[in-house]
């Protein structure tokens, strides 16, 4: 099974940096979150299924997780929209998939190595999260599994700015108000 670090552990902080908003919290508890195995459902070949609301990710008031998608049905790849007008892994012009790399003779190496780039935080229900699947082969699948594997936290709101934490992320770039703002002056040459 694959494995990977929590972002933080019991008695550190952590600043969710969530839209136009930043909440500090302290870790009380973790506990790993094995696997979440979700049968996207068959699939045509080209085409794509989406699931609105995920909410089979979400977290108890008080949690949040750490998500990372291992993906198990070959020609299967996902695109994240956390909110769901809003996707997750963007650049300027393109919306990136998470993908199954093929030639990789050792998937759970490749997994714990490069899986963090496929990472995204869920905390409690406050960031809906929507899921598109999509078959890239050229024949129908009759299942599409992913497996989310993951960290579980328990945490404190705190009422401070810590002197450290770790900083996430929580929802895409693109909706989440940017440092730049505070320079506003800086153009464009």
């Amino acid at each position: 099974m694959p494995y990977f670090e929590p972002i933080a552990k019991p008695g550190e902080h952590v600043m969710f940096w969530m839209q136009d908003k930043q909440l500090f919290v302290k870790v009380v508890v973790l506990e790993p979150l094995p696997g979440l195995v979700y049968d996207f459902g068959s699939i045509s070949a080209g085409g794509n299924t989406v699931v609105e609301d995920a909410k089979f990710l979400y977290m108890p008031d008080g949690h949040f997780a750490q998500w990372r998608p291992f993906i198990i049905t070959d020609n299967l790849e996902l695109e994240i929209y956390q909110p769901p007008a809003s996707g997750r892994f963007t650049t300027r012009t393109q919306l990136l998939r998470i993908f199954k790399p093929s030639g990789i003779t050792d998937y759970q190496k490749w997994f714990r190595d490069f899986g963090k780039l496929y990472e995204f935080y869920v905390v409690e229900d406050r960031t809906p999260i929507k899921i598109i699947a999509y078959n890239v082969g050229t024949a129908d699948l009759s299942e599409a599994k992913v497996m989310f594997i993951g960290w579980k936290f328990r945490a404190e709101l705190v009422d401070y700015v810590p002197e450290r934490y770790v900083t996430i992320p929580v929802g895409s770039l693109a909706t989440t108000k940017s440092i730049w703002t505070k320079t506003a002056e800086i153009t464009r040459a």
